[in-house]
């Protein structure tokens, strides 16, 4: 097996989740840049893997909150995303 990178394993998932949110970032980037559009949906992705990523390399203290917030909490995301979606449809079109 090659190692591609030179960090701890336990670092490795973090650094991979945040390289993936730079490259989220990067699409609304270049497509204000280059295709003079301003698009905000790529930030969702972004934020939630740069948060993640960022709670993996805090530690024991991050992992302790993931647990925390996936499996002790996990009986909350279901709700959180149902009221989302109900004020998202509910919302007034902006004239």
């Amino acid at each position: 097996m090659v190692d591609t990178l030179l960090l701890p394993e336990s670092l490795e998932g973090g650094v991979f989740l945040l390289s993936f949110a730079v490259g989220w970032l990067a699409i609304s980037l270049l497509s204000a840049f280059f295709a003079g559009e301003r698009m905000w949906w790529p930030f969702i992705p972004a934020g939630v893997m740069a948060v993640i990523g960022s709670l993996i390399l805090v530690g024991e203290g991050g992992m302790t909150l993931l647990d925390f917030l996936f499996n002790r909490a996990g009986w909350v995301w279901p709700l959180v995303l149902i009221a989302l979606g109900v004020v998202l449809i509910l919302r007034k079109p902006q004239e």
